[in-house]
């Protein structure tokens, strides 16, 4: 059995809880209310990055929960990564559901629905399939474009 002082999810967890308070104090703060347009992206980037990194502390901790002592080592169907390095949120939801369908977990009893948490996993993966939304490297690469025009 794995044994660990402090459970490998619960890191993944303390920074999805990070992200997800600055995303509300950034949501109700007075400078959003003065000025949405600007503030809209970085909250979204906030976000989204919690749901990731809530999927990932879910994922570990049903791995770890499975005796996979080095679940940072496994590669994991359908992309061959490990989960450290994955940021599809709609893969990584997957995956999850995929573990849960070893236990005695049924997916179907999640509240809210579960076609309702696809329904917003896809819109979130229509928008930003890999986590690059506000990345550095894409702007620099719009701004280039642009330049070139």
């Amino acid at each position: 059995m794995c044994t660990n002082e402090m459970f490998p999810q619960d890191e993944f967890y303390a920074e999805a809880i990070s992200f997800f308070n600055c995303g509300y104090i950034i949501q109700y703060s007075k400078e959003r209310m003065l000025d949405e347009q600007m503030l809209s992206g970085p909250t979204i980037f906030l976000y989204r990055h919690s749901v990731e990194l809530l999927l990932k502390a879910l994922i570990v901790k049903e791995l770890f929960e499975q005796d996979m002592c080095k679940w940072y080592e496994l590669k994991l169907p359908p992309h061959n990564r490990t989960v450290t390095s994955m940021h599809s949120i709609k893969a990584l939801f997957e995956i999850w559901q995929e573990l849960l369908s070893y236990t005695l977990i049924s997916i179907s009893d999640l509240d809210p629905p579960i076609n309702d948490v696809v329904d917003i996993i896809n819109r979130i993966d229509e928008c930003d399939a890999f986590s690059t939304f506000l990345d550095i490297h894409m702007i620099r690469k719009a701004t280039k474009t642009i330049k070139n025009l």
